[in-house]
């Protein structure tokens, strides 16, 4: 992993590990993909690859992975 950025939290299913990029939602909050290259690396971990990330593309990614996790706890 990058050197300054927390190391990711990996699992076997996609959409519920990509909600781990973003932990202790409640506390003192662990972003692990501050940045658009830190969700190059992070997709790359899973074998997605993509030549860019803008910033504005992380906020969607961002947003994707809060539905998704708002879907994943509503029960």
């Amino acid at each position: 992993m990058r050197a300054g950025f927390p190391d990711f939290r990996l699992g076997n299913v996609l959409a519920t590990s990509f909600t781990g990029t973003l932990s202790e939602r409640f506390g003192d909050s662990v972003e692990r993909i501050p940045v658009p290259r830190r969700l190059i690396d992070w997709l790359a971990v899973y074998g997605l690859t993509v030549d860019s990330c803008t910033p504005e593309q992380l906020d969607l990614a961002k947003e994707l992975r809060e539905s998704i996790h708002a879907a994943a706890t509503a029960a």
